[in-house]
This record gives C-alpha cells, sequence and structure tokens, in this order.
C-alpha cells in the first residue's frame, strides 16, 4: 500500500501554482501527486481514493 499526503500547489518563495483559481492549484497538486506515484512505479490508476480540502468554497 503506497500513501501519498500533502499535496498542495504551494511554493516556498511565490504565491500557491494557479494563484486564486481553485481549478488550477487542484491540477497542480493532482500533477504532483501523479509525480510522486510515477517515482514508484505508480500511477493515478493506481488510487483509491483522492481528499480535497476547501478552504473558501464561496470562490
Amino acid at each position: 500500500m503506497l500513501r501519498v499526503a500533502g499535496a498542495t500547489a504551494a511554493t516556498a518563495a511565490s504565491p500557491p501554482i494557479g494563484g486564486d483559481e481553485p481549478e488550477e492549484q487542484a491540477r497542480e497538486a493532482l500533477r504532483r501527486i501523479a509525480a510522486a506515484l510515477e517515482q514508484v512505479g505508480a500511477g493515478p490508476e493506481h488510487a483509491m481514493s483522492t481528499r480535497l480540502y476547501v478552504t473558501d468554497i464561496s470562490r
């Protein structure tokens, strides 16, 4: 079993990738998850579930 946690669109020195666009931030977080899975020979098709946390659903 493999678990990937804590994927965000945050960067160390600038605003998150995708700026204020939740869809773009989600795409970046999922891209990072796919990259982590790839490093161990897995892919998104091996994921059983995902969770997204939204801090401001009105946006």
